[in-house]
C-alpha cells in the first residue's frame, strides 16, 4: 500500500493518468503505405490491453501513428480500432490507396483485418513467427534449429514466387529526428540515399541488352526486364522498396534523367520533414486545471476477473493471531495485490 501510494506521488494516480490520454495528439503524413498492429498488456492498477498502430518512415524509422486502450484483444475490439483507424486514414480521396498491414497470428487480430479491409495486403511478424518457431521445436538440436530459421528468414524476405520457393530450399525519439532532418542537404532520407549509391555502383557491372523506348534488358546472372515508365523490374525489388534495384539503375544510367526522379516520394527528405513536423508537446502537470471544462473524459477500464484458478499458498499457516492481509487493490482481506482477481471499476 505504502509503495503504490509514494508511487502515485511521484507520477501521478492510476486515474489521472487515464484522463491525460486525451492530450496527446497523432499526425499522418509522407509514410511509406505500411501499417505493423499488436497489443500488449498493460501492468498498472487497472491493467487492459494497449493496441497500437505504427508505420514506417521514409529513412526506415518507426512512426507512431494511433493506439487505443482496451480491456481484451477481441475480435470486436480489434475490429472497432481497426475501423476508426480506417476512418482516419482514409480520406474521400484515398479511395485507391492500398496499405499493407504487418500483425502477429492472433485469432482476434486476424479476424478483423479480414472483416474491415477484405482486400489489403497483409503479412505477419517476423519477430512473432520466430517466438513460435523456437517455442515449438525446443527438441530440435541447436544447430537444425539454427538452420531451418535461416530458411524461414530467406522465406520472409523473398521478393518474387521463384525466390520464395528457392528459399523453402533502432530508434530515436520523434523530436530528435525532426532535427536531425533539418541538417540533411540531400534529396532523399540518409538511409536510402546510401542504398542508392549502393545500387549504382554494383549496376556498373551488369551488363545492358535490346531496348525497347522505355523497356531495357539487363544481364547478371539471369535477364531482367526494367520498364521505367511503370518503375518495374522482373526482380520486383523496385515495386517491394521503393526505390530503384541495380538493374532499374542500370537502364536509368542508359538515359539523362537523374534516378532520384525514379524514387518514391516518401523516401525524400521533403516528406520525411512532414512526416515529423508536428510535435508531440508535454504532457501539462501541476500548471494543467483539473477541470477545464470538457464534456469528454477518458476513464480507466472495467477490470476483468483473470482466467484460470486462482493462485494459492503452498502451506498455510498454523499460527494464531496472524493479521488478515489487505489488499491494496480492492482493500478486501485474505489476499493480496499479486493474487488480487476482484473486479473493480473507479
Amino acid at each position: 500500500m505504502g509503495k503504490e501510494v509514494a508511487k502515485g506521488i511521484l507520477h501521478g494516480s492510476d486515474v489521472a493518468s487515464y484522463d491525460l490520454l486525451i492530450w496527446y495528439a497523432g499526425f499522418k503524413c509522407g509514410c511509406r503505405p505500411m501499417l505493423f498492429l499488436d497489443g500488449t498488456h498493460l501492468l498498472g492498477k487497472y491493467g487492459g490491453i494497449l493496441l497500437g498502430a505504427t508505420a514506417k518512415d521514409g529513412n526506415e524509422g518507426l512512426f507512431h501513428l494511433t493506439f487505443a486502450i482496451v480491456d481484451n484483444e477481441t475480435d470486436d475490439n480489434w475490429t472497432w480500432f481497426i475501423s476508426t483507424l480506417g476512418d482516419t486514414i482514409y480520406g474521400e480521396d484515398d479511395y485507391h490507396k492500398i496499405i499493407t498491414f504487418i500483425l502477429d497470428r492472433s485469432k482476434g487480430l486476424v479476424n478483423a483485418i479480414a472483416k474491415v479491409f477484405p482486400s489489403a495486403p497483409h503479412g505477419y511478424c517476423l519477430r512473432h513467427l520466430q517466438e513460435k518457431f523456437l517455442k515449438a521445436n525446443g527438441h530440435l538440436r541447436k544447430g537444425l534449429k539454427d538452420e531451418c530459421w535461416s530458411l524461414i528468414v530467406k522465406i520472409a524476405y523473398a521478393c518474387t514466387s521463384s525466390e520464395y520457393d528457392a528459399s523453402v530450399q533502432d530508434d530515436y525519439l520523434m523530436y530528435k529526428r525532426r532535427e536531425n532532418c533539418m541538417k540533411w542537404e540531400t534529396h532523399l532520407c540518409q538511409e536510402i540515399h546510401k542504398k542508392i549509391e549502393k545500387n549504382i555502383e554494383e549496376s556498373r557491372c551488369l551488363v545492358i541488352g535490346r531496348s525497347d523506348g522505355d523497356i531495357f534488358e539487363v544481364v547478371d546472372k539471369q535477364v531482367n526486364y526494367v520498364d521505367l515508365r511503370n518503375r518495374t523490374c522482373s526482380c520486383h525489388r523496385w515495386e517491394v522498396y521503393g526505390l530503384p534495384c541495380q538493374h532499374a539503375c542500370c537502364a536509368i544510367l542508359q538515359t539523362d534523367v537523374n534516378i532520384h526522379h525514379f524514387v518514391e516520394g516518401y523516401h525524400t527528405v521533403a516528406l520525411y520533414k512532414e512526416a515529423y513536423e508536428s510535435p508531440i508537446f508535454p504532457i501539462p502537470n501541476h500548471d494543467k486545471p483539473m477541470d477545464v471544462g470538457r464534456h469528454l473524459y477518458i476513464r480507466p477500464p472495467i477490470s476483468k476477473k483473470r482466467p484460470g484458478r486462482p493462485r494459492k499458498r503452498w502451506i498455510e499457516s498454523q499460527a494464531f493471531g496472524v493479521r488478515d492481509l489487505h489488499c491494496s487493490r480492492c482493500h478486501e482481506v485474505r489476499h493480496n495485490r499479486a493474487t488480487c482477481n476482484e473486479v473493480i471499476a473507479d
